[in-house]
């Protein structure tokens, strides 16, 4: 995505430390734009997407988020950004509820995932 000038941040709700060692874990330090991190009182998924749009005067139609949880799609919703539900380690059951609330954007694979974003932001 960056390689076509795509912003790209993550919004996770994982704490300082935790999310500087999966980063590091995953060689993935250099990969975003901007990283905000989640507060271990609440979710502050909708909060960091308002602030995110806000900061760069970004559109909800302008940003998908890609999460794996239910309340990514939630959190998602709030704010009218779409939703793209990573479940390619996910349950059989976990997946069929996550269609059922996100249907039509749940994805099984990585390379489903790719395909899609690629389509959906005209980079085929």
């Amino acid at each position: 995505m960056k390689e076509n000038s795509i912003f790209v941040s993550l919004i996770t709700g994982k704490g300082q430390r935790s999310c500087d060692i999966t980063l590091h874990h995953f060689e993935m330090e250099a990969l975003f734009d901007s990283i905000s991190i989640g507060s271990p009182d609440r979710n502050t998924k909708a909060e960091s997407m308002t602030e995110l749009m806000s900061k760069y005067i970004i559109q909800p139609a302008e940003m998908v988020y890609v999460g794996d949880e239910f309340s990514d799609i939630t959190a998602c919703s709030k704010v009218g950004i779409q939703c793209l539900s990573a479940a390619w380690i996910a349950s059989l059951s976990k997946m069929k509820k996550l269609e059922k609330e996100n249907q039509g954007y749940v994805f099984s694979s990585i390379k489903s995932l790719h395909s899609f974003l690629k389509k959906e932001a005209h980079l085929v």
